[in-house]
């Protein structure tokens, strides 16, 4: 088998078994990350970076007894956060 043919075949197999991780923190909060492009983080508040296009859910609708949740998109580019 020529190495050209080879490299596909590698590239997937890293994509396969590598980029995803499903973790908790020392609170016990869940995280989840799924290749970067999909990221969810159960209680964070944490500030969000001023290079994304951050929605919250105050914005969206009004309600009390907010969470904490952050769900990160396309690497960054969007989040949501429920704070």
């Amino acid at each position: 088998m020529k190495i050209r043919h080879l490299t596909p075949i590698l590239a997937l197999a890293a994509l396969a078994f590598s980029g995803c991780a499903l973790n908790s923190d020392a609170e016990g909060n869940k995280q989840v990350n799924l290749l970067g492009a999909v990221k969810y983080e159960q209680a964070s508040f944490e500030h969000t970076k001023p290079t994304t296009v951050a929605v919250s859910t105050k914005e969206i609708v009004p309600r009390k007894g907010y969470t904490g949740d952050k769900l990160t998109l396309l690497w960054g580019l969007v989040t949501l956060k429920d704070y």
